[in-house]
């Protein structure tokens, strides 16, 4: 899930762990790479689920795409860490993201009709998650440069743009377009529990910071 645009399957969260795909296990119109289809989008313009057409500036696409580059920078952080519990966390993160970046596509009028929706139970975890952190995470004394580890790296750029994440779906709810507080509160915190594990990665790595 690393383009969510007409030679790709469906926005995230549109085919689940099961292989099943929502609405009935109907495509939408984003779904099949077609000769004409791959080629439709040269305007500035694409389809939502639902064939509702949009400019490729809309907010939903631009809140779905940087979804879509958090997960991606979620993905690298993952294969770059040795700890297999953080990678585990972070797994469940991107799995989240799926169900945020489908709501995003959807809309307030679609989303009920989606098989999962992001709730109260994925926040609970997501503060267990951070609980945890923060019995493990050595504070540091001074301001957090990234870079004493490639893998702290990796986790501190995912942080920063599940900070820009937070900003679009923000943007997104004040338009209308997202009605799901949950969204909010989830995306709010993850940028702290994010924060918390490069800490922890970077006191595993046993190098005094600064050096």
């Amino acid at each position: 899930m690393c383009s969510w645009n007409k030679s790709r399957p469906s926005p995230p969260a549109a085919r689940h762990a099961n292989g099943r795909l929502p609405h009935g296990g109907k495509r939408d119109t984003l779904s099949e790479p077609t000769e004409a289809g791959v080629h439709a989008g040269d305007g500035g313009s694409t389809r939502l689920p639902g064939g509702v057409v949009v400019a490729k500036s809309d907010p939903r696409l631009e809140a779905a795409g940087v979804v879509d580059e958090l997960v991606c920078a979620l993905g690298i952080a993952r294969a770059a860490l040795a700890e297999e519990t953080l990678r585990a966390d972070l797994l469940r993160a991107q799995k989240d993201l799926f169900l945020i970046g489908a709501e995003c596509a959807a809309g307030p009028e679609r989303a009920a009709a989606l098989p999962t929706r992001l709730g109260p139970p994925h926040c609970q975890a997501l503060d267990r998650w951070t609980a945890a952190l923060e019995s493990r995470a050595k504070a540091p004394r001074d301001f957090v440069l990234p870079g004493e580890s490639l893998p702290a790296a990796h986790v501190d750029f995912a942080r920063a743009v599940a900070r820009r994440c937070e900003r679009r779906l923000v943007a997104l709810s004040e338009k209308g377009h997202l009605d799901n507080p949950h969204i909010l509160r989830w995306s709010n915190r993850l940028s702290t529990a994010l924060w918390l594990v490069a800490r922890v990665v970077e006191n595993q790595s046993h190098r005094p910071r600064g050096s």
